[in-house]
């Protein structure tokens, strides 16, 4: 699987002012968020210019609290989320997440 950039604290600070930023809240204790890694990992084989920041939510649970706080999403393992200047532009969670969604929404 790819390895992500984790994202710590000050991180998600400097990306909220950005155009543009993708979240993907990841369990390697989860089946399914495994499932949704290899996805995330299908989708930046073919797009290798986009980077997506990982939050381990077993590890990271503080701060995966205080995104889904700060964000007003309730959180969900696995999630991905596309931000927009700071605010959340789209989200989805569990078997949505597919190589072809990234795409579809990505691309964009």
């Amino acid at each position: 699987m790819t390895q992500l950039p984790v994202l710590d604290e000050s991180k998600f600070e400097s990306i909220k002012g950005e155009p543009r930023a993708v979240i993907f809240k990841h369990s390697n204790r989860c089946s399914i968020s495994s499932n949704a890694h290899r996805e995330v990992s299908k989708y930046l084989k073919d797009h290798p210019e986009s980077e997506i920041f990982l939050i381990d939510v077993v590890a990271q649970r503080p701060l995966s609290n205080a995104v889904a706080d700060h964000l007003g999403v309730r959180h969900e393992s696995p999630q991905i989320l596309l931000l927009k200047n700071g605010s959340v532009a789209w989200h989805i969670s569990h078997f949505d997440i597919t190589a072809k969604a990234l795409q579809n929404e990505l691309a964009s």
